[in-house]
């Protein structure tokens, strides 16, 4: 296999910016809930991700009339508000960090009538 000049590009890219900044590398639970509770994921609620969701809850219907759907890494439940307007079986939002499955379950985009509920570590 020829190593191309893309290739190279593409791994120093990694090396010198993704790789340094956390990207490709597993991050703990103290990181995601720090992250979460300082805001740094506040823009997911915003109006840029709107689409993002409508997209995939938009697929939902031509999968099954009423889908079961399991959301991991479901963060603040955003996809929840958006998937919960149609018809659903049932929902289930499982994330790592404490803190944004409490602001899931304080926030109105993941309705309470739904489970939102933290991975225990045990499970990592």
């Amino acid at each position: 296999m020829a190593i191309t000049f893309k290739k190279i590009l593409k791994r120093l890219r990694f090396e010198i910016w993704e790789g340094r900044q956390g990207y490709g590398k597993p991050v703990g639970v103290g990181v995601w809930d720090r992250q979460f509770s300082e805001g740094e994921w506040k823009g997911l609620t915003g109006p840029q991700e709107a689409a993002h969701y409508a997209v995939i809850a938009g697929y939902l219907p031509f999968l099954h009339p009423k889908p079961a759907v399991l959301d991991a890494g479901c963060g603040q439940g955003v996809l929840a508000g958006h998937v919960l307007q149609r018809p659903c079986e049932r929902y289930l939002g499982i994330d790592i960090s404490r803190e944004a499955v409490d602001q899931a379950r304080l926030s109105k985009l993941a309705p309470p009538s739904r489970e939102i509920c933290r991975l225990p570590n045990s499970a990592l």
